[in-house]
């Protein structure tokens, strides 16, 4: 069998899998494209996916998704390597994009804006909240680009790490390749949507393990009195977090959907902001473990 031109590494643990609407992509496959779907759900039915021709890597339960990640880019067999997660859709043109904008870059890793169809203001509150700074178009600071909608050049990562990385935490990741000299595109042909429909209920656990993860990392080798000073200051996350937030909304033109999930995303904010609390003084302890 030739070499796929792009493989597409779909990471999670959805009780689903990635939404019927990526399956029927899947199945048609215009393009020559290697399809991973790498799962901590050892309930899923897989067959639907290995019937569409996707190959399917089952991990131990619980694995977090930075693994799963890495377990599919080290089993990708092309040089182009997309990363995803399960609550996504890319648009219909996506893999085509993808592999146009690197025929045209030599960047090692080239994004492109996450946005959103429809849904109710809880789960426009969790895509604005993790998305928003990627949903306008003219995203000129290339330093950041979005872990569910990134592509990488395998060989040029496996030779700055040395070898395939162990895990994939793009808030790592992209800063150490960017000391290695590497160079970032955000290609605004490059869309994905997000179709999460996680409910409030399993969102704010999750939103304070992910805020006490990065407290807790951000406060690594510090002393006491920088923790609590760390601590102390994050009461004032939703507040910044909303002006942020609103201020990306207002650009990608989804000031409507803003103001209707507004309450959520202050919620989220919070459950965030104590997370990080937390973890500025306790450290991150086992939420990682928690990363849902």
């Amino acid at each position: 069998m030739d070499r796929p031109i792009l493989s597409v590494v779909i990471a999670g643990s959805r009780a689903m899998g990635p939404a019927d609407k990526f399956l029927d992509q899947i199945k048609l496959n215009q393009h020559k494209v290697e399809y991973i779907l790498v799962t901590a759900n050892q309930n899923l039915n897989v067959s639907p996916f290995e019937n569409a021709g996707a190959k399917v890597l089952i991990e131990a339960e619980g694995t977090m998704v930075p693994h799963l990640r890495a377990v599919g880019f080290k089993y990708a067999t092309s040089e182009l390597v997309a990363m995803t997660e399960d609550f996504c859709l890319p648009s219909d043109n996506w893999a085509e994009s993808i592999i146009n904008a690197h025929k045209k870059n030599h960047a090692i890793a080239i994004g492109g804006p996450v946005k959103r169809q429809s849904g109710t203001a809880g789960e426009w509150a969790l895509s604005f909240c993790e998305y928003a700074r990627f949903m306008p178009s003219n995203n000129l600071n290339v330093k950041d680009l979005p872990a569910v909608n990134i592509s990488f050049k395998k060989t040029k990562v496996t030779e700055a790490y040395g070898g395939a990385p162990d895990e994939i935490e793009e808030f790592k990741m992209l800063p150490f390749l960017m000391d290695q000299g590497a160079s970032f595109v955000w290609d605004e042909k490059v869309v994905i949507y997000d179709v999460n429909d996680q409910s409030m209920r399993h969102s704010l656990p999750s939103f304070f393990f992910h805020g006490r993860y990065f407290g807790g990392m951000r406060v690594k080798g510090s002393n006491f009195p920088a923790r609590l000073v760390r601590a102390f200051l994050s009461p004032c996350v939703p507040f910044v977090q909303v002006l942020r937030i609103g201020k990306h909304a207002l650009r990608a033109g989804y000031s409507k959907h803003f103001l209707k999930s507004l309450i959520f995303i202050f919620l989220l904010s919070t459950f965030w902001a104590v997370g990080e609390g937390v973890g500025s003084i306790m450290g991150e302890g086992d939420s990682k473990e928690h990363w849902i």
